[in-house]
């Protein structure tokens, strides 16, 4: 079953996305940013990364360039997709 590593500051996402992702079959993990979501990325070796990129007090583009740097994962990275989600234009747009 692929798995879903979920890293988002947001708790309440996370849980919407862990429950959708489950009822379609997916396993998934929970994960932090910055040097323990590089941490957790290797050891748990996850399908996918499922990212917010506007992660409180961090840069999730930088993050996502240190996992395709990462010499670790990088021939997962060349495989497997890292995906970055924001809402944040959405709501803006929305509140414009």
């Amino acid at each position: 079953m692929p798995t879903i590593l979920l890293v988002d500051d947001d708790r309440t996402m996370v849980g919407l996305l862990r429950s959708l992702l489950k009822l379609d079959g997916f396993d998934t993990i929970d994960g932090a940013g910055g040097a323990q979501l590089l941490e957790t990325a290797r050891a748990r070796k996850p399908d996918v990364i499922l990212m917010d990129v506007f992660l409180a007090g961090q840069d999730g583009t930088a993050l996502l360039t240190r996992l395709k740097r990462d010499p670790a994962l990088a021939a997962r990275a060349a495989e497997h997709p890292l995906i970055g989600n924001s809402w944040r234009k959405k709501l803006l747009a929305v509140n414009k």
